[in-house]
């Protein structure tokens, strides 16, 4: 069986993203310094530093 997935990968413009599954699990914070991709244990939402330079 086939299934699409969508994961939506946010960017964030700090050293540290913040996560609360949109009200379905507690507040934590996340490092993303090192400009990888970090998933929420919890929701498993992905975050990534913006590297774009403005």
């Amino acid at each position: 069986m086939d299934q699409n997935i969508h994961i939506k990968l946010k960017k964030v413009d700090d050293n540290t993203a913040s996560c609360d599954g949109d009200g379905t699990h507690p507040l934590i914070y996340l490092d993303i310094s090192e400009g990888k991709v970090v998933t929420c244990p919890y929701c498993s939402r992905q975050f990534i530093k913006n590297d774009e330079k403005h």
